[in-house]
């Protein structure tokens, strides 16, 4: 007989293959989606006719996931890593959708099930995408709401709002007057006072259109938003796990590119080589290059199996560790290939009709997403001590992630 299981594995593991297939394609206009450095709207649009939003959507509602936040990671990561190889911008908008669907749709979601509904079959049947307004960085101030008749008032700013060049919905985060602990409103991007400040210029992620947005005086209506009960360790871990996504897929990318550009060069380093397939320097590189990243997606691999089979009830720090470990190595393999795959393609490649440069650009620009070093030090401390700590500087109000006993007391 065919079970439930069987079924869902059979499609997981096709969504695993249509994400690969659109790795070789989104490679094909990477650079051009690059140097126009405008939504990838189109590389979108293939990846929602894919069905790959399906793995954080409830299967009561024509999804793969069973609401659990560690459910499908494997798969998730892999399919993250595959999107960001082909082009960097639009898998990072991908792992943002993925981030604003587990939020919504998990299993101690407060938000009413109607909502859900709505929100669920827009996201499979018309492409509505969502995004994470979560960032107070250089704002100098928090968002914040207060209640009304039917609702609540947002107002205030928010910054590095990834895919908000076409999405839809913005899950904005806030607290509430009068009230402890986090909010998030949902709020249509094109709702009254709602504005765009169309300020992205940045060197790398060009196209994930990450500008500031301004809430003045936005209504959201009773059922549109909800307290925050999804930021637990399993989610932490998660996303901890498809950041290294973002990074190793452009460093995958760009080794890509490489092998790409060698086969058809003519260019060799080694005098004596005229065919540079066949230059022991560039073989040599090349093995160096293909280790390290490999490497790197092993252990990515790995975690995100432990994550997946990861059990109610047990200890997650080790997990929550083995995730920044991912980052830390996911960082280094990539920044150091980009960075060196220069030479082995010589001073012709660094024109711009190739742009080789931007899978340098955009693993340093998301590497520097949150302090890789915070983490390192976090790592040490827990290897010498067996404690989770995270640095926390004086008069401050606390570290950068609250430990793991305080996730699962606020979970």
């Amino acid at each position: 007989m065919i079970t439930h299981h069987a079924i869902q594995t059979t499609g997981i593991q096709e969504m695993i293959q249509r994400a690969q297939a659109l790795r070789k394609k989104f490679a094909q206009t990477s650079a051009e989606i690059d140097a126009r450095g405008e939504d990838p709207t189109e590389n979108l649009q293939q990846i929602w006719q894919a069905g790959l939003y399906r793995l954080s959507i409830p299967v009561e509602y024509g999804g793969l996931w069973d609401r659990k936040m560690n459910s499908n990671s494997e798969a998730l990561v892999e399919i993250a890593t595959h999107l960001c190889a082909g082009e960097g911008s639009t898998g990072m908008i991908f792992v943002t959708q993925i981030a604003g669907l587990r939020l919504l749709f998990h299993e101690h979601s407060a938000l009413p099930k109607e909502t859900q509904q709505q929100l669920a079959r827009e996201a499979l049947e018309e492409d509505i995408r969502f995004i994470g307004s979560h960032a107070d960085t250089g704002t100098g101030s928090s968002v914040i709401s207060r209640k009304v008749d039917g609702g609540i008032i947002i107002n205030g700013t928010k910054t590095f709002n990834t895919g908000s060049g076409r999405a839809h919905y913005a899950h904005v985060m806030h607290t509430l007057e009068g009230e402890q602990g986090l909010y998030a409103g949902l709020v249509r991007l094109d709702a009254p006072g709602v504005t765009l400040h169309h300020d992205w210029d940045n060197m790398g992620q060009r196209a994930t259109v990450s500008q500031t947005i301004t809430y003045k005086d936005v209504f959201v209506p009773d059922g549109w938003h909800m307290p925050i009960t999804g930021f637990t360790p399993l989610f932490l871990t998660l996303m901890f796990l498809m950041y290294a996504s973002i990074t190793l897929g452009n460093g995958e990318g760009g080794y890509d590119a490489i092998l790409d550009y060698v086969r058809t060069s003519k260019r060799s380093i080694t005098p004596g080589w005229e065919d540079p397939k066949t230059d022991p320097i560039i073989r040599l590189r090349i093995g160096e290059f293909s280790s390290r990243l490999a490497a790197a997606h092993a252990l990515q691999r790995e975690v995100s199996r432990q994550l997946e089979q990861m059990e109610e009830g047990a200890d997650f720090t080790p997990l929550l560790i083995g995730s920044m470990r991912v980052q830390a190595t996911c960082i280094d393999a990539a920044v150091k290939t980009t960075s060196e795959l220069f030479e082995l393609t010589g001073a012709r490649s660094t024109s711009n009709t190739y742009r080789l440069d931007r899978f340098w650009r955009n693993a340093r620009t998301f590497s520097l997403h949150d302090p890789i070093m915070a983490k390192l030090t976090t790592i040490g401390d827990y290897d010498l001590t067996g404690e989770f700590t995270m640095p926390v500087p004086p008069q401050s109000k606390g570290p950068a992630y609250p430990s793991p006993k305080n996730l699962e007391k606020e979970a």
